[in-house]
């Protein structure tokens, strides 16, 4: 702790030698030292005000041709010109700049108001602790409004990002209601631990991944708990000037949630109600009966073997006219969503205040009537002193999250033969047919039950009080608990019959997590001539505690208490627990002379409970500089076209923390098996305390450009990430008892790309507005550096100078046209290799408005591989009971030698053959595809209409979500490349908003 205080007495020194200097020359201003002449000093008052609302800003800049200053609390201004008439430029984050004329012979005061900035490079942008506007970022920010979230009927604020924002690759992972999304900020860094990136909603961190510990609905995605509806931005922040101030945290990127807040005026309620439907969008057309039997049947000639009741049920003894379109029975039902949202908001100019509350409810495409259910309220309260010199704000949100959706993935049944039974005649399900074997019937998984309930509460608190005009204290504080609650429950009706089964059996799980984090802040801002500064310095405390308990039961005395442990009498019980803790001080140093030249200096000391003795403290730091070079004379007046011109450069230190808790200790756990009855202890990990943390040097330049008034907005990054001291599991002879032992190894991982964005307004009349925004990414990754690989556990899974995202593969040689199987050169080893990385990928967006009426489509592209829809099929073709694509009925045979398709069959060789087949480059293909993913159109009535109704605003709008893919990929859909999972669901909703 004493080695933390250091660097918080030296920069407090810092800043009070700052003040002491900058009052020093303004005592000095007026008056020359050289001839003692004293110049002659007018004084213009006045106040600065929002056009929208009459609020004083505190903070706008006020500049002469001599000096300049800043508004005070109340948006009053003093400032001191040498001429009697003349002008002065009033500056104000977020708003446009005014030139004010002015003549002391007829007033020395002035009441100036300043309009919201159009222009979006003067939008407020949230970077760490603070905010800025993109004009004089030095870091490499995205950002999605309220209005885009708006746009989209999602309940996972994590999918109105996808294709939105340059260099963020999000990736759906089941078209599950509720499932989780895969989210990587400029490529994969880190070889074996955590590459998600940092999440914080108002300043507090948030989890990345979901704490549900029973069934597979643990992939579940923890934002399906955050109403999309009470957030006013999400902004990315990507490069090392803009997360290294968050140290070991921001190593992957970070994603800050602001949410919405209260204005100053007269108390409005806000209103929005949607309803809709959801249903699977394309699916590859399975074979019917008659053409599974052909292919069974051949399969059976192929084999030389004759089919018969034992092998062959499906031909022998199940009805041949029969067809069960297990498709349309297991992911064809239609899913109904409805969402409501209630707001109040208003306030008065001292005291602010917005109480939302929404139910949604959002059904699956299985069979039943089960639902994700959200109950979510949020408050939020601004205050401020009447001397204006104390700030606070209060932000508090609740959700109440119930889910009884199969954790089960359903899709993967839709492959059972096409002739087999469902139901008995008394709607039993059927599990035998003709006195055939007991098959497995996929309508087993309706019968269990599976219900969680998860409620989380995230509250911050951030106060500010200004010592004097230029100093500040600050403090932010947050907390978050989650609690879930689950039962998967699996009744003796659910299993295939056999005999030793005396009863269903049940998991239990409870999950606990709560996080604080205290931050607090010392500012100074000063402008001066010129010049301006900024400093920052703060510290912050953190920490995370987390338990668990897994309970199995089984063998119970009667079903009816199988959402119960009474009642059975085997139970196993097992109990997590994690603490983690984390301590930080860090600071920053921004620069602006002329608003041309900008400079950012971040640092960051950071200490993580994950390390050992020693080991547990770490620096990071960046640099960031930016030239805005059409505020240069000669810019300005030989390219009157070039209206904004930045370049700008970053490079910083960031770190990785992420990997789990008690790594470097020996620890303990149950023993699987007890010992006539008796539990023990045994050995889990093995103790090692030197190993450190992974490091993430990051490189970025851009170039920012403006053209034609700022009608088109043009950026273009590139970017270079190297993360090494890479923390893996090393594996160990398995005559120690253990798999492996964590330990720094020296190797490093590269990624690199560019990134392009640009924005147009293609067209701005009084009543038509044509807008176009497209961004494209592209980037690479590459395994640098491994010492030893060839003779590590990772051998197989990497290679030097390749990316992390690599297969390797045998080389695949065709069918053989002699035996009509599939040919793979087994000889060279896996020797091809093959990268799933994507090429590149993007969006456009196009949004036109005429009057009242406002459509904007969206358009996200992926280039990519991927694994072939034979990848994941269940089955070989010729298995019993296992159907598969019609696009397989074109297979090898001796009048169609040139098929890709082996011939069928029952097993043997065949077997052999698929899967060395799949261990090949044979089942890799193209998966790039072009997404319809959002189309929303709206209509705003007229306000002539809704004025003596006393409504401010009423729109109705309809929304698709994922509405077309095109693609030339064969399988159900080229992001979800899984045969066997989910494809993403289509949405169509229609809605009403207002204001009242």
């Amino acid at each position: 702790m004493k080695k933390l205080l250091i660097p918080f007495k030296i920069s407090l020194l810092t800043i009070l030698f700052c003040v002491c200097l900058t009052n020093a020359g303004q005592r000095g201003l007026g008056t020359s030292a050289a001839t003692g002449l004293v110049m002659q000093q007018i004084i213009l008052k006045g106040k600065v005000l929002s056009a929208v609302n009459n609020e004083p800003l505190e903070g706008a800049t006020i500049r002469t041709e001599i000096t300049s200053i800043k508004t005070d609390q109340n948006g009053n201004f003093t400032v001191i010109t040498k001429k009697d008439k003349g002008t002065f430029t009033v500056t104000y984050l977020g708003y446009q700049t005014k030139e004010i004329q002015y003549d002391i012979s007829s007033s020395q005061y002035y009441a100036v108001k300043l309009d919201p900035q159009q222009n979006t490079l003067d939008e407020t942008v949230v970077i760490a602790y603070g905010q800025t506007t993109k004009r004089f970022n030095t870091g490499s920010v995205g950002r999605v409004t309220a209005a885009e979230i708006s746009r989209q009927p999602v309940a996972n604020p994590i999918a109105a990002l996808q294709g939105r924002i340059p260099g963020v690759e999000i990736t759906q992972q089941s078209g599950r209601t509720g499932a989780n999304f895969n989210v990587l900020i400029r490529g994969r860094s880190s070889i074996a631990n955590g590459n998600e990136p940092l999440y914080l909603i108002d300043g507090v961190p948030w989890l990345s991944a979901g704490i549900s510990k029973a069934g597979s609905v643990g992939s579940q995605s923890p934002f399906n708990s955050i109403n999309p509806s009470d957030i006013e931005s999400i902004e990315v922040l990507k490069d090392a000037d803009a997360t290294a101030i968050f140290g070991s945290r921001g190593a992957n990127g970070v994603i800050l949630i602001t949410t919405k807040k209260g204005k100053r005026g007269k108390t409005e309620v806000g209103l929005n109600a949607y309803t809709g439907i959801s249903r699977v969008g394309h699916t590859m057309p399975l074979m019917n009966t008659q053409e599974y039997i052909e292919i069974r049947s051949q399969a059976f000639v192929n084999d030389n073997i004759a089919p018969t009741s034992v092998n062959a049920p499906d031909l022998a003894l199940y009805d041949q006219q029969r067809y069960t379109n297990w498709k349309k029975i297991l992911i064809g039902n239609t899913a109904h969503l409805s969402d409501l949202q209630l707001n109040l908001s208003g306030g008065s100019d001292k005291t602010q205040f917005r109480i939302s509350g929404a139910y949604r409810t959002e059904e699956n495409v299985y069979p039943g009537d089960e639902a994700d259910k959200r109950a979510s309220a949020q408050l939020n309260l601004d205050h401020r002193s009447e001397n204006e010199k104390f700030r606070i704000s209060f932000t508090s949100s609740f959700s109440d999250y119930k889910n009884n959706i199969l954790p089960t993935d359903l899709t993967e049944g839709t492959y059972t033969a096409p002739n087999l039974l469902p139901y008995e005649d008394n709607g039993s399900l059927s599990w035998s047919e003709n006195g055939s074997a007991v098959y497995n019937n996929p309508l087993a998984a309706t019968l269990r039950s599976y219900r969680t309930k998860t409620q989380n509460l995230v509250s911050n608190l951030n106060a500010n009080y200004s010592i004097t005009k230029h100093i500040a204290i600050r403090l932010n504080a947050g907390y978050t608990t989650i609690a879930t609650d689950e039962a998967n429950v699996y009744p003796l009706s659910s299993f295939i019959p056999n005999n030793s089964r005396i009863s269903g059996e049940s998991t239990f799980a409870n999950s606990d997590f709560n996080s604080w984090i205290v931050e607090p802040q010392l500012t100074y801002n000063r402008s001066f001539g010129n010049h301006k500064l900024e400093m920052l310095l703060g510290s912050s405390w953190q920490e995370e505690k987390s338990s668990g308990r897994i309970i199995f039961a089984g063998n119970y005395s009667s079903e009816e208490l199988l959402f119960s442990t009474t009642g059975a009498s085997t139970l196993n019980v097992t109990e997590e627990y994690g603490l983690y803790r984390y301590q930080a001080i860090f600071g920053r140093i921004n620069y602006q002379y002329k608003e041309r030249y900008l400079f950012n200096l971040t640092g960051r000391r950071d200490g993580s409970s994950r390390f050992g003795p020693g080991r547990q403290f770490a620096n990071f730091g960046a640099i960031g500089a930016a030239w805005i070079f059409t505020n240069e004379n000669i810019i300005k007046n030989n390219l009157a076209f070039l209206s904004f011109g930045k370049f700008r450069a970053g490079y910083g230190l960031t770190g990785n923390d992420k990997i789990g808790d008690y790594q470097f200790l020996d620890t303990y756990g149950n023993v699987r098996y007890p010992y006539a009855g008796i539990g023990g202890l045994a050995p889990q990990r093995l103790y090692n305390p030197d190993y450190e943390w992974e490091s993430n040097r990051k490189l970025e330049m851009a170039l920012e450009l403006g053209l034609l008034k700022d009608r088109i907005l043009f950026l273009g990054a590139w970017f270079r990430n190297r993360s090494s001291n890479q923390l893996l599991q090393y594996t160990l002879p398995s005559q120690t008892g253990f798999r492996g032992i964590t330990q720094n190894l020296p190797a490093e991982v590269e990624n690199k790309g560019w990134e392009f964005e640009i924005s147009t307004i293609n067209l701005q009349k009084p009543a038509f507005k044509w807008n176009s925004s497209f961004n494209i990414t592209r980037a690479t990754n590459r395994l640098l550096d491994f010492p030893g690989l060839d003779k590590s556990s990772y051998a197989n899974q990497y290679a030097i100078g390749e990316s992390l995202n690599i297969v390797k593969l045998y080389p695949y040689l065709g069918v053989d046209p002699e035996t009509g199987l599939w040919s793979v050169d087994l000889n060279n080893g896996r020797s091809v290799i093959r990268d799933l990385t994507p090429k590149f990928y993007g969006g456009l967006n196009n949004s036109f408005q005429f009057k009242g009426l406002q459509l904007d489509v969206f358009l996200q592209f992926v280039k990519k591989d991927g694994y072939s829809f034979i990848h994941s099929l269940p089955a070989l073709m010729g298995t019993t009971n296992f159907n598969q694509p019609k696009a397989l009925t074109n297979y090898w045979a001796p009048s169609n030698i040139d098929s890709e398709i082996q011939k069928p069959s029952t097993g043997g060789q065949a077997a052999t053959a698929r899967s060395n087949y799949l261990l090949s480059n044979g089942v890799i293909t193209d998966a790039s595809f072009i997404r319809l993913k959002n189309v929303s159109l709206s209509y705003r009535l007229p306000d002539r209409w809704l004025s003596s109704m006393d409504i401010k605003q009423l729109r109705i709008y309809f929304q698709g979500q994922n509405l077309l893919t095109f693609t030339g990929y064969e399988g159900n859909d080229p992001e979800v490349t899984s045969m066997r999972t989910l494809p993403p669901l289509r949405t169509l909703t229609f809605g009403i908003q207002g204001t009242f």
